[in-house]
């Protein structure tokens, strides 16, 4: 693969059984490369096929942009044997579009299991960090001669930078207190109990929850589960905490169930385990009715063909009774879902997916449901956007929408989309304090990594971002109490002051 080394691929890559095969995905900037890689009896993994193909920009990552891409990849795998999904293990995405739900959802039914994951390779050594050749080993390109004359134009160019910059960098680091919380690789997302001073932060990847003190800055409590996780929330009245799960994706063809933990905030010990679906992708819960809902995926049948829409997904969003720890009813929403956010003044929901019909084809943006019928009410649709997370200020009557080319502000009384803000590298888990109607997003654009301010009662971005230096910012909470600022840099949580 471009760019990225064995050693450093398979740092990121579950244990699975030898002879397994492996897909992996990578959209970088220079090439969208698709490697197959297999399982050997010691766990290693080894390369056994690579190809280049274009590059694919953002404007590509729509449900019409996206067809031709998967297309591509598909006649890579088949070039290199694979004939049905039960021949690829697993299927990793890795590069700037690997959080992108609709990217996530157009390659899922290629591989056995919908077993679809985000990767982040690991730095490798520079001179194991080349070209790949189907065998595993580095190509003559990584020959020295060329490495030397590298580091020497980089050398010349950073120079140059700097003497421009009149010395230093504009982006240096800032010195704000860190915590570890989790693995390096995966999403972060944060919620505040501002009352009881905790933070808590779900990671992914490690399959777990970190229990942050934010008065003394340390961690208090790791709570661990059994799947990847997907979302978390929090109930502080109830001393809930609401923990949702991927599904285990291990069998092709059996029945795979999503689960609900409940967690009590006093012991932080789970006390119930709830089955929610296949597949699921977030979760909400209501203040008022002290109900929990939790967004889940279900896939009928496989579908290799990319160019045709697939039908036999659908979507609902469970509603649950965390008294009787019971489903007690669901709501049918399309044919894909994500977060989902509650407005408990008007018991409404707000839910990122997609719905399908045949006359108007399928259409993104945010299903609206009726809490007290339980019945759809309506969408916002979000042009041209993968969408990727949702946050809401309900106080400002305003949705936060960070889609793959820009942040875009939704009206919820009119249910219309009325600001678009335009930053390519936004991503990650979104912090809305609702006092100051500011939201934080995150940017890991080509000016370095910074936390975008979004001012929302005025529709612009901030006057000032939150640098962060050179730390990949995965997403941000807010506590509107103290007005503090979490941002989760990678594996660490960084507590940034209250702006003044």
């Amino acid at each position: 693969m471009t760019g990225i080394g064995v050693s450093g691929l398979a740092a990121g890559i579950d244990p699975a059984p030898a002879g397994s095969r492996i897909a992996v995905i990578d959209f970088g900037s220079a090439a969208l490369t698709v490697a197959l890689l297999t399982v050997s009896a010691d766990g290693s993994t080894r390369v056994i096929d690579s190809r280049d193909l274009p590059p694919v920009s953002a404007a590509d990552l729509t449900e019409s942009g996206l067809p031709p891409v998967v297309s591509a990849a598909v006649d890579v795998l088949r070039g290199a044997g694979i004939t049905s999904p039960d021949d690829i293990h697993s299927l990793y995405l890795s590069g700037f579009a690997a959080h992108n739900p609709l990217v996530q959802t157009a390659f899922r039914p290629l591989c056995a299991g919908q077993r679809v994951k985000r990767l982040v390779p690991q730095p490798v050594p520079f001179a194991a960090a080349g070209r790949m050749s189907p065998a595993g080993r580095p190509s003559s390109s990584s020959n020295l001669p060329l490495i030397i004359f590298a580091v020497l134009v980089v050398i010349v160019v950073v120079v140059g930078v700097v003497v421009a910059m009149g010395g230093g960098d504009r982006r240096a680091a800032p010195d704000y207190p860190t915590v570890p919380i989790g693995r390096e690789a995966g999403s972060k997302q944060g919620v505040v109990d501002s009352a009881a001073g905790r933070l808590y932060v779900a990671d992914d990847m490690a399959k777990s929850v970190a229990v942050v003190d934010t008065a003394n800055r340390t961690v208090v409590s790791r709570i661990s589960f059994q799947d990847e996780i997907v979302g978390i929330a929090l109930d502080p009245e109830s001393h809930r905490l609401y923990v949702a799960s991927l599904g285990d994706h291990g069998h092709a063809h059996s029945e795979i169930h999503a689960v609900l933990w409940v967690v009590d905030t006093t012991t932080n010990g789970v006390v119930a385990t709830i089955e929610t679906g296949q597949v699921g992708r977030g979760v909400a819960v209501d203040p008022g009715t002290h109900l929990v809902y939790v967004t889940n995926e279900r896939f009928l049948g496989y579908q290799l063909d990319p160019k045709t829409v697939n039908v036999n997904a659908a979507a609902w969003l469970s509603v649950i009774d965390p008294q009787s720890a019971a489903v007690v009813t669901s709501v049918e929403l399309g044919t894909s879902a994500g977060e989902v956010v509650i407005d408990p003044a008007t018991r409404v929901a707000y839910v990122a997916g997609s719905r399908y019909d045949q006359v108007r084809g399928s259409s993104n943006g945010v299903i609206v449901v009726d809490l007290a019928s339980n019945q759809v009410a309506g969408q916002i649709t979000v042009p041209d956007a993968g969408l990727l997370q949702i946050a809401a200020d309900f106080t400002a009557n305003t949705l936060v929408l960070v889609g793959s080319d820009a942040i875009r502000l939704a009206d919820t009384a009119t249910r219309t989309v009325d600001a678009t803000l335009r930053v390519v590298g936004a991503s990650g888990s979104i912090g809305v304090d609702p006092v100051r109607h500011v939201a934080y997003v995150a940017d890991n654009g080509r000016d370095g990594y910074r936390l975008l301010t979004v001012e929302l009662a005025e529709r612009r971005l901030g006057d000032a971002s939150i640098e962060m230096g050179m730390k990949l910012l995965v997403g941000s909470a807010a506590d509107p109490r103290s007005r503090a600022i979490y941002a989760f840099v990678a594996g660490t949580v960084m507590f940034v002051p209250p702006p003044q």
